[in-house]
């Protein structure tokens, strides 16, 4: 029976991640990158299916459109390089049918901008080494459905490693992992954390750059309060000083679920619960320099296509407010 639960759990997760993007698709995406100094925001919005690169002030204000999505393609998780001078991405098809996608990268103006790497498979996530000298990326080798009550979706993943200039590619696990997602870097650049799914649920894994092996898990989560006994974890975001973890959690499993954000301390494992949305409260980033946090609500959750509108809120609960960004209506190149 409880096995029956997590899966459960798992499918309603792997509905919120894996939203379908249809033809006419036409709002934000889920993911946020900051760079060094907390001033600006790099993001991905769809226009009729097809996702381009902004940026704007972390306040939403000036609006710059810098790569534009042909309609087969889209633009996703846009990432700034530590001096802010690169923004690096995913270049990946609409049709998941063709498993080929790319890494790509631009001036922080997005001038310049080209690819770095193609490859059979479909990249999902990409980060940064902490000194800027590789990329590490996870990758999914199939797009079907195991299950006939879930969506099709990305499945048997691997990581990769890639250096700055595109050469030099590296498989770095040979797990083909029902699912990975949320690839962070500790800031002495010698682990990886991710969050890792398979048939009995899912957890905070580990896996160590100078001795590669299988993942780990290594993160359980004490005095869980209004987190379901057996919640399933969903995005987890590494503090930039490594003291903490904020991660979604399935806050009530009755349907639909409800995901809130929380925080964890990494020495106690003490959790914290930051929002109480009732809908669902997803993808947190850290901001660099303050006790602040950027994440997605789900306005319409649990309804398809999703309505995002992006949040600030204190890493303590307080002071949550919405960032407003205005996109007027675009073409293709």
């Amino acid at each position: 029976m409880k096995r029956i639960f997590i899966f459960t759990l798992i499918i309603g997760l792997l509905i919120l991640i894996f939203k379908p993007y249809d033809d006419e698709y036409t709002g934000l995406d889920n993911h946020v990158s900051i760079n060094s100094n907390d001033e600006k925001i790099a993001f991905s919005y769809y226009k009729n299916g097809s996702a381009s690169i902004y940026t704007t002030k972390t306040d939403g204000t000036n609006l710059i459109q810098l790569a534009t999505a042909k309609k087969q393609y889209s633009h996703l998780s846009p990432i700034y390089s530590s001096d802010d001078s690169k923004i690096f991405y995913i270049k990946t098809p609409n049709n998941k049918k063709e498993l080929r996608s790319s890494i790509r990268v631009m001036n922080e103006n997005g001038g310049n901008n080209h690819e770095l790497l193609k490859v059979d498979g479909l990249i999902t996530e990409i980060i940064l080494s902490t000194n800027n000298q590789k990329i590490f990326f996870l990758k999914a080798g199939t797009y079907k459905h195991y299950s006939p009550i879930a969506s099709t979706s990305t499945h048997e993943y691997d990581i990769f490693s890639v250096d700055i200039n595109g050469k030099n590619l590296k498989q770095l696990t040979f797990i083909k992992e029902y699912q990975l997602k949320n690839l962070n870097i500790t800031k002495d650049g010698n682990t990886l954390i991710f969050n890792r799914s398979d048939d009995v649920g899912n957890n905070i894994s580990t896996i160590s750059l100078n001795a590669l092996n299988n993942p780990i898990s290594i993160l359980s989560i004490k005095d869980y309060g209004t987190i379901e006994e057996n919640g399933t974890i969903g995005d987890i975001k590494l503090s930039p000083d490594n003291n903490s973890i904020a991660f979604s959690a399935v806050a009530k499993s009755l349907s639909p679920f409800e995901y809130e954000l929380y925080t964890m301390d990494i020495k106690t494992r003490r959790a914290k619960q930051l929002t109480s949305l009732r809908l669902s409260a997803n993808s947190p980033t850290y901001y660099h320099k303050s006790d602040k946090l950027l994440f997605f609500k789900y306005t319409n959750w649990p309804d398809s296509p999703p309505a995002y509108e992006l949040y600030l809120i204190n890493t303590d609960g307080t002071n949550m407010n919405r960032i407003s960004i205005d996109i007027p209506l675009t073409t293709y190149d």
